[in-house]
């Protein structure tokens, strides 16, 4: 009966619920848009940092990461490509990296040597499609690829011969002369100014390392990567191998995004405020404006607890039904950014490419957010809901009544 009562009294006064629910709609849009805005900033400042290069997981030598030397390189063997076939196929690449002194006709500079297998690295990184000049490697080519920042420095055009020298495995003199078979450009400026990549088959060669690699790089969904992690835990020898996160690999990343996300909610913490002051407004208007109707109602023998549960059940519907109404408004919304997500221009785009980043604000998909902030909102407006409670169980009818 209360449920009854309390569903016609929400759409007896038509513009007070559409108010109401107006809050609640706009509240949780802006909260879904600001998280949403926030957490894709995050999912693209990863995708850039460990996509574009490092890998969401990378597979060592023990003992590598603390001490990177060649010859600290990985035995590969079939035990290892077997669990890697069966578990992430397609998903990872073999590296050898060392640094090297690279030079031409008279200009020197320490560089990144990547010896890489070139289907595997291009299908997982996609560095044909960051070519600005030349063409891409194969297997059996005595080229190299190279940063568009390194060309510059040492004033290397497609055709021209690149020399390095550098020390291989267990100490051995390696060196080596590559035709500039191309030159690829990366948002990340480090990786523009030092990268030199050549077939995985040639680095094995000059550097003395045959069957033998420095990196597997897997490359996955980044937030699947503990679970990956585990996984792969479970099937290698972990006293052989080490098994490292893009967290790991990064912990300066994890902090930075950290930081941000905690600013991102205290911002929305200043908003769930604004929107209780905003609600708590509509709920004194609507108890003001039902002074004399609650007097009556108890003044003719309803019980202040029952009138207080009906105002109650009428206050919690009207904010599930704006909180709804959010959810789905905010998804178009959403979709719309999604598709044509923000694009910087001018300084702020050189801004955002001298740290490595696409210059694009994009938005996040995740359900979660839509859920999480919907229930937020919807369980704050129940809090502030229980002031109708407590003004109706102080009410006294005669004064209700004159009011």
């Amino acid at each position: 009966m209360l449920i009854k009562l309390a569903w016609r009294n929400i759409w007896r006064n038509k513009r007070r619920t559409y108010i109401t629910m107006g809050v609640m709609f706009f509240s949780v849009l802006l909260a879904i848009l600001m998280r949403s805005m926030q957490n894709g900033v995050y999912d693209e400042m990863i995708n850039n940092v460990v996509g574009y290069y490092t890998g969401q997981i990378q597979i060592h030598q023990k003992g590598y990461w603390e001490e990177q030397t060649l010859d600290n390189a990985l035995q590969l063997n079939d035990t290892l490509y077997n669990v890697l076939e069966n578990q992430l196929p397609n998903q990872y690449t073999e590296r050898i990296e060392t640094f090297v002194l690279a030079a031409s006709n008279s200009t020197t500079k320490g560089a990144m040597l990547v010896g890489v297998n070139p289907e595997n690295e291009n299908q997982l990184t996609h560095i044909e499609e960051k070519l600005i000049e030349g063409n891409y490697l194969t297997p059996e080519d005595n080229a190299a690829l190279i940063g568009e920042g390194l060309a510059k420095k040492l004033k290397l055009s497609v055709h021209d011969t690149l020399v390095f020298i550098g020390q291989g495995y267990h100490g051995v003199n390696a060196a080596g002369k590559f035709a500039v078979k191309g030159i690829v450009k990366f948002g990340s400026p480090e990786l523009n100014n030092q990268l030199i990549y050549i077939p995985l088959k040639s680095a094995q060669e000059i550097l003395g390392m045959p069957n033998l690699v420095t990196t597997i790089a897997v490359f996955t969904d980044y937030k699947k990567a503990e679970e990956i992690k585990a996984s792969l835990n479970t099937s290698l020898l972990t006293d052989k191998y080490e098994i490292m996160t893009w967290k790991e690999m990064m912990p300066e990343l994890v902090e930075m995004i950290a930081l941000d996300s905690a600013g991102g909610i205290l911002m929305i913490a200043v908003l769930y405020l604004i929107v209780a002051f905003v609600f708590l407004g509509t709920l004194i208007m609507m108890i003001s404006e039902r002074l004399h109707e609650f007097g009556v109602l108890i003044a003719i023998g309803m019980k202040k607890r029952k009138l207080a549960l009906m105002v109650y059940l009428e206050t919690i519907s009207v904010a599930l039904l704006g909180v709804m109404l959010g959810v789905v408004g905010a998804s178009p919304v959403i979709a719309y950014f999604y598709y044509n997500p923000i694009r910087f221009t001018g300084e702020v785009a050189k801004t955002y490419e001298n740290y490595g980043f696409e210059p694009v604000l994009k938005v996040s998909t995740d359900p979660m957010i839509f859920i999480n902030q919907g229930i937020i909102i919807y369980i704050l407006a129940s809090v502030l809901a229980v002031y109708p409670i407590l003004k109706i169980l102080k009410l006294k009818a005669i004064e209700a009544m004159r009011s």
